[in-house]
């Protein structure tokens, strides 16, 4: 098999087929998928076994519940693919996603091959566009200093070459988050080459609203901006960039809790003036949101709550 899909399960019944039937839709046939049950207690299991009875491109592993990083931590383990692509189990993929990334691949001999995605938040369709180019090329550096600026890593589907993954594995220990911290490492260890292709090949479903979901996303800001200090380092040669990157985690906790930015993290982004002034990479409302804070913490607020009424981040 070319490319091995990994798809982790936890009581998702009533998505699975659909994500399942996206993959068996693919233009592109040369993969095998690997549903790892992560203990579910819904139908989720039998759907799995129901579905690897019927497609021999399909098989199931069992196991006790350890959570998403776990489950893909044996889905790498148990890969016989070339590539390795990480799907959730209630997003969909276009019907040409595979044919897609493994043309760029093969026309870029690329280690990486990321693709463009779409947001569906409760039934709307939310187009986020990576890059308007097709097969941009980029170094591990230019990679991470860029993940850092446009926080992409979060969401973006990905063609990993299974060699590159080696013994690298997703953190158990990292429930939220644990995509951008396992790719980092491999972009910190590894000379690789990342290619992009502009087409839509991923929907990312959004389903929001519950206390639990706003809950772990505020959570989140938190996990991954320790998470990633400890990764990089402020010392490091990517410190300044991660001290942008924790300020737009600032920012974004702030957006989607409906929230003012506190003295603490007002300071933090002050403290860090120059690095947002000189950086052009960054668009510039960010540099003007944040030029704003370091006239005044209330102006900054006040774009803050206009920004929030005007554009609703979810």
């Amino acid at each position: 098999m070319n490319i091995s899909v990994i798809i982790p399960v936890y009581n998702i019944e009533s998505y699975l087929e659909s994500t399942l039937k996206s993959l068996l839709d693919q233009t592109y046939k040369d993969f095998e998928v690997i549903l790892v049950n992560d203990g579910s207690v819904d139908r989720s299991p039998d759907i799995c076994d129901e579905y690897a009875a019927k497609y021999n491109c399909i098989k199931v592993i069992h196991k006790p519940n350890g959570g998403v990083s776990s489950a893909r931590n044996v889905g790498i383990e148990n890969a016989q693919g070339e590539w390795i692509f990480f799907l959730d189990g209630d997003d969909l993929l276009t019907k040409d996603a595979f044919e897609t990334l493994i043309k760029t691949a093969n026309e870029t001999n690329c280690d990486i091959i990321e693709g463009n995605y779409i947001r569906v938040l409760n039934s709307k369709t939310i187009y986020t566009p990576l890059l308007d180019q097709d097969n941009y090329i980029e170094d591990s550096i230019e990679c991470i200093q860029n993940t850092l600026m446009y926080q992409r890593i979060l969401i973006i589907p990905r063609l990993f070459k299974r060699e590159i993954i080696g013994n690298f594995r997703f953190d158990n220990k990292i429930k939220i988050g644990e995509d951008i911290l396992f790719t980092i490492q491999i972009l910190l260890n590894s000379c690789v080459k990342i290619a992009h292709t502009h087409q839509i090949i991923y929907h990312y479903i959004q389903r929001l609203g519950s206390a639990t979901h706003n809950h772990e996303t505020m959570v989140y800001y938190d996990v991954l901006s320790e998470a990633m200090e400890k990764l990089l380092g402020i010392d490091s040669p990517y410190g300044g960039y991660f001290q942008i990157f924790k300020s737009i985690n600032l920012y974004f906790k702030a957006v989607k809790s409906n929230s003012s930015l506190s003295k603490e993290d007002y300071k933090c982004i002050k403290g860090h003036f120059y690095l947002f002034f000189r950086e052009k990479r960054l668009s510039l409302k960010f540099r003007l949101l944040f030029c704003s804070y370091c006239v005044s913490r209330h102006l900054g607020n006040l774009l803050l709550k206009a920004r929030m009424l005007l554009f609703p981040v979810y």
